[in-house]
């Protein structure tokens, strides 16, 4: 994984997508025409494959003589999102496609639901394959935040420890600084090839099972959901409202935004229980290598593959990657092949996020947050509390 100033935060191209790539959220209309599906945590008791519902983290939130406030997407930026703007008072209605607790476990190739993303990421907080200035801070507010989520029943998140191998002289990263036990790799654990590294503790969150943990954290909250699809922003009825907008790769079609483009990442999970590394390098010749020890599996990854939008696994990569991940670590090596996966991260403008309010002619506001490339988890939080500020500036 590359550094925050990251020589694989590639200057894009003009990336076309295929017929295949379209995306969508829910729609917004505050009407709810017949066939809309809202619920609520009242509403809607437990059932099979739901995290229960929790213990609240703070009292109930109180009605808000607010405007409401719509979230486009459900990964975990819009629900981060929903989740702060909930938390201060505001009137909050998510719109998506398919809520996480509903995600298929596997989608048809070509098809894009809003947040596979989310639902397939390694998730361990590092930040990758993203170059905003604001990276730093975002980061190390979402790092404290799981930090304290690692306590939380039913979150999925623990905390691991981290290594990271460079052929030669180690990356410096601005946020070191809020990592606990950030330290040089001494010389003589170092893998034979390796010349540094940096071994850490980080937050590994358990995507699937944070994910369903953050639906119902807001729904818990007095949040509502809808399940809709929207194909434009032009189906967006909030007159004088406010409208965030995270939806990801969603946003090229939905806003007409050609500077949105995917990077596909590939990955195999097998089956090494005597495996416990949490090992990753991003060697310029051989390409990122990662494998992670979850508990339930072993990920292997990966590729970073800027502008493609085909989400059918290449054969030919996943060889490669199974090769560099057992010089990595040996045990891999004959590993039983559990899944073999392709993923599209959301990348805009060579690295950037797109976090910032675009007032609407005739009132209201849309508030954008996507384009968080390799770093969703890593940067959900921080951004979540920006977008909220940005939100509520007017209402």
């Amino acid at each position: 994984m590359p550094a925050l100033s990251t020589p694989h935060s590639r200057q894009h191209k003009s990336h076309k997508p295929s017929h295949s790539a379209g995306n969508g959220v829910g729609s917004t209309s505050l009407s709810f025409p017949a066939g809309s599906e809202i619920r609520s945590a009242a509403e809607q008791p437990p059932k099979g494959g739901f995290v229960p519902l929790l213990p609240r983290l703070q009292p109930p939130v109180q009605p808000s003589p607010m405007p409401p406030i719509l979230v486009l997407g459900a990964g975990v930026t819009g629900l981060s999102t929903a989740i702060r703007l909930r938390q201060a008072g505001a009137s909050v209605r998510v719109v998506a496609a398919v809520r996480p607790s509903e995600h298929p476990r596997a989608h048809a190739p070509g098809t894009w639901p809003p947040y596979p993303a989310s639902l397939r990421a390694a998730a361990v907080w590092y930040p990758y394959h993203v170059s905003d200035p604001r990276v730093e801070r975002w980061a190390a507010a979402t790092l404290h935040e799981l930090h304290r989520l690692v306590d939380e029943p039913g979150a999925g998140v623990s905390i691991v420890p981290f290594v990271e191998l460079f052929r030669g002289a180690p990356a410096e990263y601005a946020w070191s600084a809020a990592v606990r036990r950030f330290s040089a790799v001494p010389a003589d654990r170092l893998p034979a090839g390796f010349a540094s590294g940096w071994e850490m503790e980080v937050p590994f969150v358990d995507a699937p099972v944070y994910m369903r943990w953050l639906e119902r954290r807001f729904l818990d909250l007095g949040g509502m959901i809808e399940t809709r699809f929207v194909g434009s922003m032009g189906e967006v009825d909030m007159p004088g409202g406010v409208v965030v907008n995270c939806t990801g790769l969603g946003a090229r079609r939905l806003l007409d935004d050609a500077d949105v483009y995917p990077c596909r990442g590939q990955v195999v999970r097998v089956r090494a229980p005597a495996v416990r590394a949490w090992t990753v390098s991003d060697d310029p010749a051989a390409g990122l290598t990662y494998v992670f020890a979850r508990g339930h599996d072993v990920m292997l990854g990966g590729t970073a593959e800027d502008g493609v939008w085909d989400e059918t696994v290449d054969p030919a990569a996943i060889d490669a990657l199974r090769k560099r991940a057992a010089a990595l670590v040996p045990a891999t090596a004959d590993a039983e092949v559990l899944e073999v996966a392709a993923g599209l991260r959301p990348q805009w403008r060579g690295g950037r996020v797109r976090v910032e309010r675009e007032e609407r002619p005739g009132g209201g506001a849309v508030v954008h947050s996507y384009g968080h490339g390799g770093s969703g988890f890593t940067l959900s939080w921080g951004c979540a509390d920006d977008v909220a500020r940005l939100a509520l500036a007017a209402t």
